[in-house]
């Protein structure tokens, strides 16, 4: 092409349909699988298609075109969403966690922007940096919801990324305020809301607090300068209610989480909430001793497949089987025939691949809602 090709511009009038195409269009393939290659056929192809970019001087529908196509190979494009881009980090956050995105290129003109939606005022996150970002829960406090990042190359997002959030075994508070009324004070009814640790919230006499807490929990009490909260109750439901009836109006409260501590000897955790008032004195204590959260093993996480004498293998880690079982599927990488699909528990599964036409297979694993795959090839 140009000055130092056979021919001085760029168009040859003898090479310029399919066959000046296939080879380019290869070459694209072959680079996007060097950056993945557990990419599969149909995913190369969508890849190339979707990153291809439209020529202005025709009109394409659905994409498509019948002079060009779907446009003029993007080979940066193509490869740009080829990584296999993951949020990395902890599905339960600690007092500082850190998530980054794995497999992601080193190059200047790409960022990210990180967004969060879920529990408000439950955490916090500095200000990113072009490929990470904390969480701090530094109060052990219940979080839900879900992380997005969008990864941008000069300032356009090429690829979003979602990774969800759910401190299932941590701690949540609510208050809730009953009308009350005396000769000296009136107040209505407000509805239910979540309490925050390390915030002040006015107890109003029967004013509610409830704790949701792991609903195998084993909860004690300590008063502490002999306050001592009315008729608390520990249901063996994941709650613990309490008010103080207070003749005051009211009675400002703050709620702390401590770490948790594991207990020498014992699975379990034993994490501290105590109630202190505005002015700076602990009033109160309880001891919720419950398991310590762990991100568990999925099927996913640890997929292993292999082919051997006409044996494809498929190992599904023992701790990994959960409500609905595992799907293994196994097809045909070129035509998209299914040749093995069935729901397992966990352990080692054979399947005779005998007569089936030689060529690339992929074995993939479903759990959970969650899908990953392997490439196999059977000779």
């Amino acid at each position: 092409m140009g000055v130092l090709g056979k021919y001085e511009g760029n168009y040859n009038e003898h090479f310029n349909g399919t066959s000046a195409a296939c080879p380019q269009v290869a070459a694209v393939a072959a680079l996007m699988l060097s950056a993945n290659p557990d990419l599969t056929a149909s995913e190369v192809k969508s890849i190339i298609q979707s990153t291809a970019r439209k020529l202005p001087a025709y009109t394409y529908t659905n994409g498509w075109n019948n002079e060009t196509g779907y446009g003029l190979a993007d080979a940066g494009a193509a490869v740009l969403q080829s990584f296999n881009y993951q949020i990395a980090g902890q599905d339960i956050p600690e007092v500082n966690s850190v998530y980054t995105i794995s497999n992601l290129p080193q190059d200047s003109a790409i960022t990210v922007s990180w967004s969060w939606t879920g529990t408000q005022l439950a955490i916090q996150h500095n200000t990113p940096s072009a490929y990470q970002i904390t969480i701090n829960n530094s109060s052990k406090q219940y979080i839900k919801g879900t992380l997005t990042a969008a990864i941008k190359r000069n300032g356009v997002t090429y690829k979003t990324l979602t990774k969800s959030i759910d401190t299932a075994d941590g701690i949540q508070a609510t208050i809730h305020q009953a009308a009350f009324n005396t000769s000296t004070w009136s107040y209505p009814e407000f509805p239910t809301i979540p309490i925050y640790f390390g915030n002040t919230y006015n107890l109003y006499k029967k004013g509610l607090i409830t704790l949701h807490v792991p609903s195998d929990a084993i909860v004690t009490y300590t008063s502490i300068h002999g306050v001592t909260p009315t008729a608390w109750t520990d249901n063996g439901h994941g709650t613990i209610s309490f008010y103080f009836n207070y003749f005051s109006p009211s009675v400002p409260i703050i709620l702390e989480s401590g770490e948790p501590q594991v207990i020498p000897n014992e699975d379990y955790a034993e994490i501290q909430v105590t109630g202190r008032f505005a002015y700076n004195y602990k009033c109160f204590q309880f001891n919720i001793k419950a398991q310590p959260p762990t991100n568990g093993t999925s099927a996913t996480s640890s997929l292993m497949a292999t082919s051997h004498n006409g044996i494809i293998e498929v190992s599904v880690p023992e701790d990994a089987t959960g409500d609905g079982g595992v799907i293994i599927t196994i097809a045909n990488a070129h035509t998209g025939e299914v040749k093995i699909q069935d729901i397992v528990t966990s352990g080692t599964h054979r399947y005779a691949a005998n007569g089936w036409p030689k060529g690339i297979y992929v074995a993939s694993v479903t759990q959970a809602g969650q899908t990953q795959s392997r490439k196999l090839i059977v000779e």
